[in-house]
């Protein structure tokens, strides 16, 4: 522990770390022996020659009652660098990965195109499809509804009614939603509603050209109403 340290030389360009120092203490036969171990790591930062001088170290001999002396050879370096292989791989590997990067987005820039032809061409097909379920159960239900008020059976031209509105709209939470400011359809659906729950049985209350007021006019989103009509014979 009584060594004199060892001097750390400065040198431009060049980091040193000093490594964990060893100490170890040995006894063999009843005497005892210390080892003292220093080490350092160079990193080189930049090309040059670096020259570390000679260093000598001055300890006292307990075994020879003599002053001695330790000797740390200098040190030479000469550090080039390959600069042009070294841009000449940076630039290879950033033109790899522009490639790349590239690629990948011309085939996202696909997918998506592709994506959106689908989906447009789905929405036509889907549209077509709820269009012709659409105007298919209006069909039935417009038929059931002119049949059950034939029948008398106003309860069931009520929720037929009901059906054919809430397809056609699909914004009505009542009947009485579907003619919201239309005073003559409001009476004659009222007049509809009491004989359905009023128990009322007065043919001459509700008559079949009263039933075909109520349905959809011509300006509204059901396009076959008018042709429905003609293939029903209606009694008047």
């Amino acid at each position: 522990m009584m060594l004199p340290a060892y001097t750390k030389p400065e040198l431009n360009g060049v980091s040193t770390y000093h490594n964990p120092l060893q100490l170890q203490d040995r006894i063999s036969r009843g005497s005892l022996k210390g080892e003292r171990t220093e080490s350092f790591t160079y990193f080189f930062e930049q090309a040059g020659e670096y020259y570390i001088p000679e260093q000598s170290f001055y300890w006292w001999n307990l075994t020879t009652n003599t002053l001695s002396s330790t000797r740390v050879p200098s040190q030479h370096w000469i550090v080039t660098e390959i600069k042009e292989q070294g841009s000449h791989l940076a630039d290879e590997n950033q033109w790899s990965k522009t490639k790349l990067l590239s690629i990948i987005a011309l085939s996202a820039l696909f997918l998506l195109c592709l994506f959106f032809l689908l989906y447009i061409k789905n929405s036509v097909k889907f549209k077509a499809i709820k269009n012709s379920h659409t105007n298919k159960n209006y069909k039935t239900y417009y038929q059931a509804y002119i049949k059950a008020i034939k029948q008398k059976q106003y309860r069931l031209a009520c929720t037929y009614l009901y059906k054919i509105y809430d397809i056609n709209a699909n914004q009505y939470q009542t009947l009485r939603h579907c003619f919201n400011q239309q005073v003559k359809k409001q009476n004659l659906l009222e007049k509809l509603l009491q004989l359905a729950y009023q128990n009322s049985q007065n043919d001459s209350v509700f008559t079949l050209d009263d039933a075909k007021s109520l349905l959809p006019s011509k300006g509204s989103k059901t396009i076959h109403l008018k042709k429905d009509i003609k293939k029903i014979r209606l009694n008047t």
